[in-house]
């Protein structure tokens, strides 16, 4: 009997050990794959905080040119008007 138990020890043994280094292998793996996420969260964090201050940058030049447009536009229709004021009077 204690035979019988000897040989299914040495069966177990290996595949315990095998299953052990599985289990291991695989934390391993679950660990490198966190830090990357991690790394990459970080990579992305940031990258979002320079896409924001980018499109502050962007709005605030294209509300600076709307406004120069609009000035520009008016002064035109302002010249016109006067043009157009200065022929009537002079017919």
């Amino acid at each position: 009997m204690i035979n019988t138990f000897q040989e299914i020890e040495l069966e177990i043994i290996p595949t315990r050990d095998n299953v052990q280094a599985k289990i291991n292998y695989n934390l391993e793996k679950e660990s490198k794959i966190f830090e990357q996420l991690e790394t990459k969260s970080k990579k992305l964090q940031n990258n979002t905080k320079i896409f924001k201050k980018k499109t502050k940058k962007i709005k605030k030049k294209t509300r600076f040119n709307n406004i120069c447009n609009n000035i520009i536009l008016c002064t035109i229709v302002i010249v016109i008007v006067i043009i157009i004021a200065a022929i009537i009077a002079v017919i």
